[in-house]
């Protein structure tokens, strides 16, 4: 059985030996003899901590550029994106505002754009191009009902390039390449009145549906719950979610989780509370069964760290513990998520007063700071690998 914090990590997955030497010998040479460069940062001399961080992101900003090369348009830059955030670097300095369509406002369609951009070495944006772009009804962090290239999703696709162009981000030092290329996401969206949209949570079955699921919960009629909902699945996300609720009841935790899993893929994202509550469960699930994969896979289909800033419904420390569990579980997949993973951890970190009880604060602060410990020494090695080679 699992303790609540795994403390030891698989080792970082970087052979030396078999990465491509001559990027490796550039790579060693440049961070070496490139004292002026390492001089301009804000410590004298680049930590090995620091040092590893440019290592695993020129071997990311590799293997985006290379999947963006064979002319793919779902080519990964999030490791990317994690890598230089840890460095404080790429930052988004001049991002002009797009121009909202104005067919889209009249209609009330909002839309999220994703821009390939070139981004010189001093931060300019030299190209851009819109390669995805969803609509819909509704607040962004829901896209309920969206569709990949929705309504208006050509104006929306122009006026994101064209903002785009304009746009510019502090530099990335040490990089031997004078240019590289990133994704970014523009977001057109409505404001909703007073209503928060963080706090929306769409319950699109009837009332009179709604109305009798809740009756059988009060009464613990797990097995009236489970024949009710279980032949409605197709008709919405919702009754698989409550019949996953019946199973549980019913004491079949096992299927209960499947079910869960089965939501959360159909649910894309588009029910705040219910997708933090199935994802947050899985996940604690599965990685007590040290399932790794399917941790990974249950954070992937929810957003658990906006959840975690926004979210009301279901503690804040519930919702962290989970978002560890997931951290740790993306050093163990294949392939590790480093960046993502330290990313999570450092958000954790810097937001943990948001969990009210003081021991529980506690508890959690000193699980995510082993963790964090761990990954920075292994970071470190590889760092100290480079300043020896």
């Amino acid at each position: 059985m699992r303790t609540p914090c795994r403390l030891k990590f698989r080792d970082i997955f970087l052979d030396f030996k078999k990465l491509n030497e001559i990027f490796y010998m550039k790579l060693v040479a440049f961070l070496l003899l490139n004292t002026l460069a390492i001089n301009a940062l804000p410590a004298e001399k680049p930590s090995d901590f620091e040092k590893g961080l440019r290592v695993l992101l020129e071997l990311e900003l590799n293997k985006f550029e290379s999947c963006l090369d064979e002319g793919k348009t779902d080519c990964d830059d999030s490791e990317v994106d994690n890598f230089l955030r840890l460095l404080d670097e790429g930052r988004p300095v001049t991002m002009a505002t797009p121009d909202y369509p104005r067919n889209a406002l009249r209609s009330g369609i909002s839309a999220v754009v994703v821009v390939q951009v070139t981004v010189s070495h001093s931060g300019e944006v030299s190209e851009a191009t819109a390669i995805l772009c969803e609509s819909g009804k509704g607040p962004a962090s829901l896209k309920y009902q969206w569709k990949q290239d929705g309504q208006h999703c050509s104006a929306f696709r122009k006026a994101a390039r064209k903002a785009a162009l304009e746009w510019s981000y502090s530099p990335v030092t040490l990089l031997e390449r004078e240019v590289y290329a990133r994704y970014a996401r523009v977001n057109f969206e409505l404001q909703w009145g007073d209503k928060d949209p963080n706090e929306m949570q769409i319950v699109e079955i009837k009332k009179r549906d709604r109305r009798k699921i809740s009756k059988f919960k009060e009464r613990k009629a797990w097995a009236e719950l489970r024949e009710f909902v279980e032949n409605r699945q197709d008709e919405s996300p919702v009754f698989t979610y409550h019949l996953a609720t019946a199973q549980a009841g019913l004491g079949d935790p096992s299927e209960s989780v499947v079910t869960l899993e089965r939501f959360l893929v159909r649910a894309e994202n588009q029910y705040f509370h219910y997708g933090a509550q199935a994802a947050s469960t899985v996940i604690d699930v599965r990685y007590s069964q040290e399932n790794d994969a399917a941790v990974v896979a249950a954070g992937d289909s929810y957003n658990l760290m906006h959840y975690y800033a926004n979210g009301t419904q279901i503690s804040k420390y519930k919702v962290g513990s989970s978002l560890m569990r997931f951290a740790s579980s993306l050093t163990f997949v294949t392939p590790q998520q480093l960046g993502r993973s330290l990313s999570v951890l450092s958000y954790l970190e810097q937001h943990i007063g948001l969990v009210e009880d003081p021991l529980q604060r506690q508890d959690l602060e000193d699980q995510v700071a082993a963790q964090l410990d761990n990954i920075r020494a292994q970071l470190s090695g590889i760092g100290s690998k480079v300043s020896s080679g």
